[in-house]
């Protein structure tokens, strides 16, 4: 069959009929630009309800990311009603122009048939219902994806705990007297944890106690080491022994082994659980930390440690970004910096995506830009792999999604 210059041709005899002749209609009057040309295509997805047939097939080099994603909707029968946006990679880069110039870039060969893997575009919730309004600025997040439960500081001293499906606040404390530039949580023997850092200079630890809507935060301790802002945090859980990591404002990161032992008291009046009737002496966990001195301290930046991605339990490979203009990979065992990556911007923040097959990193920056580097890369290296967004505002901070094809979240400051 041709249309418009160019053959469709069918590679296989399960490619639907009525699939043929969509194509046929949509094509049926485009111009081929010079050079154009088919490729061979087969569509992978890890997403169930989203798949489609193995079938390798024949499509015009010039469709882009929109005519892929229509290419998918049309072999999933969505009406417009139901028309989901799709992205898609090819050996685990984004498809972020015409199939023909992506090829040409990344000199994959066509002689064989090129495996395209897609996925849902993630888009922010419209749902506004899930917000809460704060009467100070927010300083930092963070959630135990498992429990739920969220932790957020803000620029008032106070961190508040929150359900991160309601987005309901079950307790707060009155954390630092300065604004809390950073916060990290973890749980260890059942118990959660989190740490606060603040323009203080100090870095306080913390524990929660109770459930639902009758939480309890206690103060376990303070880490002041410190002599400049504590901007980052990042949790270590090596052999279920926590190393929590604390970089500030002069380019410091300190290492602290929280070794914390646990008896119960009976709850204060004045505790500040969200609900928790005046009077009731419900026993509640009381925490105290048993060493307040660092296990290291280094120098790891000429600026702002803007953030502390901390090793997974059973490795010791971590990765901190900079002001510097620098992101560098540690091997925390060690303290040994193995590795630096010359970002040629100021770098806000960065993720990695939690997987030994995909070594890559996301960092964000003033420049409106998120890039992604190959931690395998040779150190000096000032070439990222790729580099996302055409905004020209600050990109305060960067997430990796949970999903094993990852997606990038950011936050526009």
């Amino acid at each position: 069959m041709h249309i418009a210059g160019f053959s469709l041709t069918k590679l296989a005899l399960e490619t639907p009929n009525h699939f043929v002749e969509w194509f046929a209609t949509v094509f049926a009057h485009s111009t081929m630009e010079n050079g154009d040309f088919q490729v061979r295509v087969r569509f992978v997805t890890d997403f169930d309800e989203y798949r489609i047939e193995d079938t390798p097939f024949a499509l015009p080099a010039s469709l882009n990311r929109a005519g892929l994603s229509n290419v998918i909707n049309h072999l999933l029968s969505l009406t417009d009603d139901d028309t989901v946006e799709f992205d898609f990679e090819i050996n685990r880069r984004l498809v972020r122009s015409k199939l023909s110039t992506f090829l040409k870039k990344y000199s994959v060969s066509t002689e064989d048939v090129v495996t395209v893997k897609y996925f849902p575009a993630v888009g922010v919730d419209p749902d506004q219902s899930k917000s809460v309004e704060l009467p100070s600025w927010i300083g930092a997040i963070d959630i135990n994806r498992t429990t739920g439960v969220g932790f957020a500081g803000c620029y008032d001293g106070q961190v508040k705990v929150f359900a991160a499906d309601s987005v309901n606040i079950v307790a707060e404390v009155e954390a630092h007297s300065e604004p809390v530039r950073a916060v990290a949580q973890w749980q260890q023997q059942g118990t959660q944890w989190f740490a606060t850092g603040s323009k203080d200079s100090t870095v306080k630890m913390w524990g929660v106690s109770g459930g639902g809507a009758q939480q309890t935060v206690a103060h376990v301790g303070t880490l002041s080491k410190h002599t400049a802002s504590v901007e980052s945090l990042g949790v270590w859980q090596k052999d279920q022994q926590p190393l929590l990591l604390s970089g500030d404002w002069s380019g410091a990161v300190f290492g602290w082994k929280v070794s914390v032992e646990e008896r119960e008291a009976e709850a204060p009046e004045e505790s500040h659980t969200r609900k928790k009737r005046k009077g009731d002496k419900a026993a509640v966990a009381v925490f105290s930390l048993t060493d307040a001195s660092p296990a290291f301290a280094s120098k790891a930046h000429a600026q702002s440690v803007t953030a502390i991605v901390a090793p997974t339990a059973h490795e010791h490979t971590g990765y901190t970004s900079s002001w510097d203009h620098s992101i560098k990979t540690w091997d925390w065992a060690r303290q040994d910096c193995v590795a630096t990556f010359n970002t040629g911007k100021v770098a806000t923040s960065i993720d990695a995506w939690r997987s030994s097959s995909q070594p890559l990193l996301v960092s964000s920056h003033v420049d409106g830009k998120l890039r992604i580097w190959d931690a395998r890369v040779q150190e000096g290296s000032s070439s990222a792999t790729m580099t996302l967004g055409r905004s020209t505002e600050w990109v305060a901070q960067v997430r990796v999604g949970q999903r094993s094809t990852a997606t990038v979240r950011r936050q526009m400051s």
